[in-house]
């Protein structure tokens, strides 16, 4: 019989390139997930906040608006504070971030750009686009890193 010692080896050699390139799709596909977690959370957070931002005139005579500019502001400081929080200050500031806040009624109603949703009530929108470095992506497909994208919208209703 002959020895089989240097065939486990062989294969192991073999197989390295694969198990490696297998670990690194692994890991990008980890970052963009945790990305993407990281930039919906934002976008959910400062939509909530930003829709706390009503014109207190036109409560106090009965018809629920937003401050549009007031809660786009709102909406833009918090989403960059807790994507910086979450992923760091260079990638908060690389991200791009948009935020509108319509004040539509049932009888003029508009439509939301990103979902393409018709909104008949006060809405803000958040969109969140994060860049991530992708290390097998960027191998593979010439690409070093990928935009991960989330948004949210939430409605503000009065009492």
């Amino acid at each position: 019989m002959r020895s089989q010692t240097g065939a486990v080896s062989a294969l192991l050699l073999l197989s390295l390139p694969a198990l490696l390139a297998a670990l690194s799709l692994v890991v990008d596909v980890a970052v963009m997930v945790s990305t993407h977690g990281a930039a919906r959370a934002a976008a959910d957070m400062a939509a909530l906040a930003a829709c706390q931002e009503l014109d207190l005139e036109a409560l106090a005579g009965g018809n629920c608006r937003l401050d549009a500019g007031r809660a786009v502001q709102v909406a833009r400081e918090l989403a960059l504070r807790n994507l910086s929080a979450s992923l760091g200050e260079e990638a908060a500031l690389s991200a791009a971030i948009t935020a509108e806040a319509h004040n539509p009624s049932s009888d003029s109603p508009v439509r939301d750009r990103v979902t393409g949703r018709e909104l008949t009530v006060p809405t803000v929108c958040v969109t969140v686009a994060v860049r991530t470095p992708a290390l097998f992506l960027a191998a593979v497909l010439g690409r070093p890193e990928v935009r991960v994208h989330a948004d949210a919208s939430v409605v503000a209703r009065g009492r």
